[in-house]
């Protein structure tokens, strides 16, 4: 029985964060740094809702990561890759990640078995919880982006939308962000986990 009931809170506890699947790449970036793969989102396309319609064609990654010694927050690190599709995908000039939430944000960028990808100019805090890059030439068809690195103090892991920008138009893609419970969310936590403690107990009174 105790057994049982172990196995179904580690399923319910792994079946909160994405798999930990292909991040190749990337995770040849982290490794320098010590850092270990969690969770990813791979291949996510990009949809447009708005008039006109975003004419790029593209695919993201995003790869999250534990124990980088280059995070100066000691939180997890999250390195994502941008590549457009077939024509008129010559137009990606922005991304930005979010919603981050409260965390404490840096990032960087790195070309590490990524010769020919288009670098940032500029990249930073959007002020509102979410990260931008900023591309210089725009990324062209078949291209790719560097590895975008977000630095967080952060330690869960949720799924987010990302914003790709073409000239005026915008698109979105499904990432991986970094954000900590609302306080609405942590009122639950506590009784959730001392009804959890409660039946635990009982189980192993009958035991």
């Amino acid at each position: 029985m105790k057994k049982m009931l172990f196995a179904f809170v580690f399923m319910c506890l792994a079946a909160s964060v994405a798999s930990a699947t292909t991040c190749t790449g990337e995770t040849a970036v982290a490794a320098g740094s010590g850092g270990a793969l969690t969770a990813s989102l791979t291949n996510q396309g990009v949809s447009s809702s708005g008039s006109p319609a975003y004419s790029s064609t593209a695919n993201l990654d995003s790869c999250a990561y534990t124990g980088d010694t280059l995070n100066p927050f000691g939180g997890l690190t999250f390195i994502y890759q941008v590549s457009a599709g077939a024509a008129p995908s010559n137009d990606i000039h922005s991304i930005t990640f979010g919603d981050f939430g409260s965390a404490l944000l840096s990032g960087g960028q790195s070309q590490v078995g990524c010769t020919g990808c288009t670098a940032a100019i500029d990249f930073g805090s959007n002020g509102t919880g979410g990260f931008f890059f900023d591309f210089f030439p725009v990324i062209p068809v078949g291209g790719q982006s560097d590895y975008l690195i977000v630095y967080t103090s952060q330690t869960s892991i949720t799924t987010g939308v990302a914003s790709l920008h073409d000239t005026s138009v915008t698109g979105l893609a499904a990432d991986l962000v970094s954000t900590v419970p609302e306080p609405g969310s942590l009122a639950l936590v506590g009784p959730g986990l001392i009804g959890l403690a409660g039946l635990l107990r009982r189980k192993l009174l009958q035991a």
